[in-house]
Order: C-alpha cells, then structure tokens, then sequence
C-alpha cells in the first residue's frame, strides 16, 4: 500500500482543526494508508496512535531538515510507495487508483500535484458526501495555483510527493520551510525521473491558515534560496503517455524512461 509521512505543526486551536481535517480525509479514504509523522514531541499528533520519528536534524534557525526527514522515512516506511503531504492537505478518494497505475506503468518516478486553496472554517463532516461538499466550496471559492516560474528560476511546484522508496538517496540540507519542494522536483528531473503531474486527475486541497514563517526576506530564507537556485534550467517537455501528463528536461543525456 502507500506510506503518507508529514510534519505536523505544534498544536493551536486553528491548527488543530485543520489538521485533524486532514487526517480524518487520510483516514477515510483508506485505512490501510500508514501514516508516520516527524519531528519534535510537540509536532506528534496527540489524538492519534501513528509511528513518530523524532530527533530530526535542524539548521541553526531550528528549522527541520529536508534530506533527514526524506532519510528517514525511506528507512523507517513499511511500504514501497511513500507520500509526503503537509499536515493541512485533503485528497479525494480516486488519489489511490491514480497512484496504483502510475506504480504499475513505470518503475520509478515522482507524481507531483498543483493545490486549491480555500478557507475552511470548520470541522468536516465525514459521515456525509464530504467530496460533493468539498467540490461544491471549491466551486464557490477555491483559487486553483498555477505553476510559475518564481525567485528560484524554476517554474514548478506541488504539495503532495510520491514516489517509490529509494528515489532520494542524496538531498541538500534544506529547511523544511523554504523552496525544497522545487529541489526535489528538479533533483528527479535531472536523474531523469519522470514526474507525473496529477492536477488533471484529482483534487488536492490545501486549507488556508497564516503562514508559519518569517517571509522571504530573512536571513533563513535567503540563505535557502542560494542553495536551491538553480542557474541552468534545461527546457521541458511534456508528453502525454498512458493518459499521464509527463514532465521532463530535455537534457543531450536525456534516456528512455524505465517503464515496467
């Protein structure tokens, strides 16, 4: 089956409510999902018995590290397809079907997925249609974000990550906070991974909430985006393979994908 890790935030009234909307939609679309969180005592999630890593590295700004929670998890999940999600994320029930083809057609890649924002202000109900529910707010307020080219020169990014493990044996030591999900999309690409984008296929939500960190002009973020700017970016390619839409670079290196 399919391993979801994420960091959840350290609990406040707000947060809680959105966090525990995303567990539950985890929980409800499958209760064969295991589910490991990561982080500090006070990021393990209190009303649910879920495996907890702890002891993850930090940098000087006591921000968690991107290449040890990713070494972790890979060690520590008990099943071959892994999925990180931020702790305020709600997926639709077709997500498995759509990651069980993709694992069944190539033998490595990365699905990646664009997110719609919108403002939740309350608990959801899962004992009713909580899909027609979500889909009919989307409708009325939901603000789909499109890929584009940002400060990093790199013009993609997602909320939800899965691939098999394996796939990142070798990640910079980011901050959790700042532009990793770009360097993961890229460090795929440049092994010439495919990436998969799913935004056609499913929903993924993300719930609003204030942001958790101090802007794009600390010296955190700034040190950040030097390590992650990427001075090359190599033209892309989209294809359309299996009714997938696939992204690549188009690199002289460029080989065939590895297709089971």
């Amino acid at each position: 089956m399919i391993t979801i890790f994420t960091v959840p935030k350290p609990y406040n009234k707000k947060i809680n409510r959105i966090q525990d909307n995303a567990i539950k939609n985890w929980l409800n679309i499958s209760d064969e999902f295991e589910i490991i969180t990561l982080g500090d005592k006070e990021n393990k999630l209190k009303n649910y018995d879920f495996k907890h890593i702890d002891n993850i590295k930090k940098n000087i700004y006591g921000s968690f590290l991107i290449n040890d929670i990713f070494y972790k998890i890979q060690k520590e999940a008990s099943n071959n397809i892994i999925m990180y999600l931020s702790t305020d994320i709600l997926l639709m029930k077709n997500i498995i079907e759509i990651i069980k083809k993709i694992n069944n057609i190539f033998s490595e890649y990365l699905i990646i997925g664009n997110r719609w924002n919108i403002d939740i202000n309350e608990k959801i109900d899962y004992k009713t249609d909580w899909e027609e529910h979500l889909i009919h707010i989307l409708e009325e307020k939901g603000e789909l974000l499109s890929f584009e080219e940002d400060e990093t020169n790199f013009p993609y990014y997602s909320d939800l990550f899965a691939f098999p493990k394996g796939t990142y044996d070798e990640i910079k030591p980011l901050s959790i906070r700042y532009w990793w999900d770009n360097w993961i999309i890229h460090l795929a690409l440049l092994k010439n991974i495919p990436v998969i984008d799913i935004t056609d296929k499913t929903l993924i939500i993300h719930q609003n909430h204030e942001k958790m960190h101090k802007g794009y002009l600390c010296d955190e973020a700034i040190e950040t985006k030097k390590m992650v700017r990427v001075e090359k970016i190599y033209p892309f390619k989209e294809e359309i393979y299996k009714n997938f839409r696939i992204i690549s670079y188009n690199m002289p290196s460029s080989k065939e994908w590895q297709i089971l």
